[in-house]
């Protein structure tokens, strides 16, 4: 007889509760609380928020299944990190590339990946360590001390621990947080950056700038466009802040130099990333790798490239396909309207199931009143209109540079209904604690359902890794020639190798007939070399 995970967790819940309720349960919560105050108000509160939430993301991974990579971004996130782990830059191309032509990767000039190289230097250093997911958890766990530092500042340490809580069970940071997609790098990027921005408000002074400099920079290596967009509101926001005038040398000494230097050196870093990977300082791989194989602009306003591209491979032709057929689907009213409602739908997860909607609205009349919370309103919502009116994709981790903001305006607002009381009887701080406590439940409890050891593995991704773990586990090196099924789905990408092409014990390769497979085979001579056949449905054969 087997029991409902559900069922389980519904019913631990239910007999927590029910303790709490009871004399030693309200003891022990008073204890906890007593504990939580006392770490937020020590001079090391964001160390011990650091320290508390990389040791919970250890923790879980003792009773968790592991992450492998699963989209494509991922698989190029992880090339770019074992790039980094063997000491370069990029890597030199293979005289037989097209067998290795994947998603997201270049494969001219050099191999490496298209993306920025701050998610991969991340990675890296969780290899270097451990294993990749480590680095996922260090940039975490920093980006939920710098929520903490972004909310310490604008209300009392007691509801900026709550809110760090809060934002650290948001559901889209979960999964973030278990995966190699990137967010929280960008999430840490844009808490320093509204951290310094919010607290500069009041005037120039050269450790807010340095640390607003930071997030900048950090969003340089990670999000660039959002990046940008975010540096051009902030300025916006400080212009008017500082409307009255200031003195040259205080705008200089205060902001400028501080905040200048980390957003100089990142750029000038990422100069010689791109010299290094295209072989030009001012041509960014992602550039390079849109115009070999993607005819859609990134924005929707501008023209779709008219020259035929010639791809290696059938499983790329008809990925790049569909993105032109929603690129040229988005060029109607209809369309566009239809499409924007999907890309708001991605966001559910990261506005904790449109739960802030209803508790901002709520909280709206007093809200209005704080300055802080105008201009966070004002940032979030240009912010919001231009990544959900002018991309032609959005995706929820585009958006993690915004969360910290949320965070701060969710905070606000359950601070606002706290303090709500009628009769001598203060039912709001009630409804914002059984308010954190659901949220947090309802976040957690889903995300550990799907994910703990005893549940078994399923999904391509895990039969991908299962057989390159079968196969590493065989004397010798292989080569894996993948052979795919008619009406595969182009997501679930097989084709994937690190950054040593040459000595990795397993290489897999796309099978592009006998032909075309000879000078493969001969580049490989001492390799054992099996098909794999991959349909949608059943086990690779």
């Amino acid at each position: 007889m087997t029991l409902d995970t559900n069922a389980v967790l519904i019913g631990v819940g239910a007999l927590t509760a029910l303790a709490f309720l009871l004399r030693p349960g309200r003891r022990l919560f008073v204890k906890l609380r007593r504990l939580a105050l006392a770490l937020a108000s020590s001079r090391l509160a964001v160390l011990w928020v650091f320290i508390l939430h990389l040791g919970s993301s250890l923790g879980l991974a003792t009773v968790l299944h592991l992450p492998v990579p699963r989209c494509h971004d991922e698989f190029s996130y992880l090339l770019q990190a074992d790039t980094f782990a063997h000491g370069r830059l990029s890597n030199p191309a293979h005289p037989s590339w097209r067998h290795f032509e994947s998603f997201h990767v270049l494969q001219q000039p050099t191999y490496a990946s298209k993306y920025p190289p701050g998610q991969g230097a991340a990675l890296a250093l969780g290899q270097v360590i451990w294993r990749p997911i480590l680095g996922v958890w260090i940039s975490s766990a920093l980006a939920a001390a710098a929520v903490f530092w972004l909310l310490a500042a604008l209300v009392p340490r007691a509801w900026a621990l709550a809110g760090t809580l809060l934002v650290s069970c948001n559901p889209q940071w979960l999964e973030w947080n278990w995966s190699f997609w990137g967010g929280s790098l960008a999430l840490l990027g844009g808490a320093l950056l509204f951290g310094g921005l919010l607290r500069l408000c009041a005037g120039p002074r050269a450790s807010h700038a340095g640390w607003m400099g930071c997030g900048l920079a950090l969003l340089a290596l990670t999000r660039p466009f959002e990046g940008f967009v975010l540096a051009l509101l902030a300025l916006a926001l400080l212009a008017w802040s500082w409307r009255r005038g200031l003195a040259p040398r205080r705008l200089v000494a205060g902001f400028l130099v501080p905040a200048g230097v980390p957003v100089l050196a990142a750029l000038a870093f990422q100069a010689f990333y791109d010299a290094r990977v295209t072989g030009d300082p001012w041509t960014l791989p992602y550039s390079v790798y849109e115009r070999a194989y993607s005819r859609v602009p990134l924005f929707l306003c501008l023209e779709k490239d008219a020259a035929p591209i010639a791809y290696g491979n059938e499983e790329m032709a008809e990925f790049y396909r569909i993105h032109e057929q929603a690129f040229d689907f988005q060029q109607s009213v209809r369309g566009y309207f239809y499409a924007l409602r999907s890309k708001l739908l991605q966001y559910q997860k990261l506005f904790w199931g449109w739960v802030f909607f209803p508790i901002v609205l709520l909280a709206l009349p007093r809200l209005v009143r704080s300055s802080v919370a105008r201009s966070s309103l004002l940032l979030l919502s240009a912010f919001a209109a231009v990544m959900l009116l002018l991309p032609t994709y959005s995706i929820p981790h585009y958006a993690a540079p915004a969360l910290p903001l949320l965070a701060l305006l969710f905070v606000l607002a359950l601070r606002r209904l706290g303090a709500l009381s009628a009769s001598r009887v203060r039912y709001g701080r009630w409804f914002v604690r059984g308010s954190v406590a659901l949220l947090c439940a309802a976040a957690l409890l889903p995300f550990i359902r799907t994910r703990l050891r005893t549940e078994p593995l399923t999904g391509w991704e895990h039969e991908r890794a299962a057989l390159e773990a079968q196969v590493r586990a065989e004397p010798g090196e292989h080569l894996l020639l993948v052979k795919y099924a008619p009406g595969h789905v182009t997501h679930f990408e097989w084709v994937y190798n690190g950054a040593d092409l040459e000595r990795a014990p397993v290489v897999w390769a796309r099978d592009l007939g006998e032909r075309e497979n000879r000078a493969l085979l001969e580049h490989y001579p001492n390799r054992t070399v099996l098909t794999i056949t991959v349909d949608n449905l059943q086990r690779p054969r």
